[in-house]
């Protein structure tokens, strides 16, 4: 087997492990994991050395030779002396705006030639290069050195939930909240992501909560979810195997509190004020509640009980300071994901402060996402970004089977663009229909 097709494929065995980066790198060649600390690059961890005093004199007489490191987030450090016989010296960052980590690989001589890909029509490179960056981020994620720089590393608090930055920063705040609160926002804001990294944070699992979407649920169905009762002959006449209220997770989540009928507001209500549960409750909504409370729409002790903990997330119009921000964040992402160096130019940038993002985070996300899977390039421009193309946020109620299936399509669509880097043939083949349709459908969506 190919050097690069066991490496990836022994990265899925021992990558998910704190350390197992450096074990993997071990069994051919050795590696270093450097740490940002007040301005210079300090060992965090290293195995494999055959000298285990072995240094990189390089990143002092010679730190140009990481100059490409900057630029693109990997490069082969040709001039680089190896500490293990037989190997070259590969240097990746976990970012390439003031990366935090650095990462000194030593690979089997040769590996490029072994690594199965030039004969596939990619870079071989740059397949290696994005390989160990993506390895690298992972095995960070995964540990993380201790306060006062003692050996050993723990697990970061980081949920693995994709996260808009600005309500990454509400986190902290929102695990130490006492049930019940209310999360408003528009939709498309990224609520939903928001509550999955708040059950991490706080349980441990982002499927610690049992979630509740009443939806357009008749009166009989929401309290037979939630509560066991009977619904009746018409609906079955029996009550669930175990309702919500009786199962074992320590988080209940209701998805659009808005859509609950008032004799579900009134039991859970009944349930608070009895002091008797023993679960820590989140409520959503997009709409106005106290406006719904004035209306006698929504039951107002339940809304006061919910008002103090309540918090309303920003929608992206209101934090285009950090729109530079979350763009740089999601395309590191997006380029660990993909294996492609994409980059936004400025009037691309300017183009996404300018918009309005009627559909939120979503919005920005699909645009920005759609726009890198369609880049014939390495550089997103203005016209690259199609925007309003992904207005319209999701929509819990809706149940369009028409309008679900069109957005399925199109991200397949964009997915088989970029694994067939735009070749119509191979892209028609990979999704089970003709080239005219695939041209049709190109066309349909605006992807031509």
């Amino acid at each position: 087997m190919a050097w690069f097709e066991e490496f990836l494929t022994s990265l899925g065995r021992l990558g998910g492990r704190p350390g197992g980066l450096l074990k993997l790198l071990a069994l051919n060649g050795a590696g270093t994991i450097f740490e940002n600390r007040g301005g210079a690059f300090q060992v965090l961890d290293k195995q494999g050395y055959s000298d285990s005093d072995h240094s990189y004199t390089f990143l002092e007489d010679s730190p140009a030779l990481l100059a490409p490191v900057v630029r693109q987030g990997f490069a082969r450090l040709v001039g680089a002396r190896p500490g293990r016989p037989g190997c070259e010296v590969w240097a990746v960052a976990d970012r390439l705006q003031s990366p935090e980590y650095l990462l000194l690989a030593e690979l089997p001589a040769g590996v490029l030639a072994d690594s199965g890909l030039a004969a596939s029509g990619h870079d071989p490179a740059a397949a290696v290069g994005f390989a160990l960056r993506q390895a690298l981020v992972q095995d960070i994620g995964l540990r993380r050195s201790p306060a006062g720089g003692a050996e050993g590393f723990v697990r970061p608090e980081a949920a693995p939930v994709d996260l808009p930055v600005w309500l990454a920063d509400l986190l902290p705040d929102l695990v130490n909240r006492e049930s019940p609160f209310l999360i408003l926002a528009e939709p498309g804001s990224g609520k939903e992501e928001l509550v999955m990294a708040l059950l991490h944070q706080k349980f441990g699992s982002i499927h610690s909560g049992v979630f509740f979407h009443p939806g357009r649920l008749s009166q009989a169905v929401q309290l037979r979810e939630l509560f066991g009762d009977p619904a009746g002959a018409r609906l079955g006449g029996e009550s669930p195997a175990l309702p919500i209220v009786s199962r074992d997770e320590p988080a209940i989540v209701i998805q659009e509190a808005g859509d609950l009928d008032p004799h579900v507001q009134l039991r859970i209500l009944a349930l608070f004020s009895s002091g008797e549960h023993d679960r820590f409750w989140i409520f959503e909504s997009s709409r106005d509640l106290e406006r719904m409370v004035q209306a006698e729409k929504f039951l107002r002790g339940l809304y006061q009980m919910m008002k103090p903990g309540q918090v309303v997330l920003p929608p992206v119009r209101a934090r285009r300071d950090r729109i530079e921000e979350e763009v740089e964040r999601l395309l590191t992402s997006f380029r660990l994901r993909y294996q492609r160096d994409v980059h936004l130019d400025g009037d691309a940038l300017d183009a996404m402060l300018r918009h309005d993002w009627r559909g939120n985070w979503r919005e920005l996300k699909n645009t920005l996402e759609s726009a890198f899977l369609m880049s014939a390039g390495t550089v997103i421009q203005a016209a690259d970004l199609r925007l309003g193309l992904w207005t319209v946020p999701e929509d819990w109620d809706d149940l369009n089977l028409r309008k679900k299936s069109a957005e399925v399509e199109k991200n397949l669509l964009l997915r088989a663009y970029s694994l067939h880097a735009g070749n119509q043939v191979q892209m028609a083949r990979a999704l089970g229909i003709s080239r005219g349709s695939l041209q049709y459908k190109l066309e349909k969506y605006g992807l031509n």
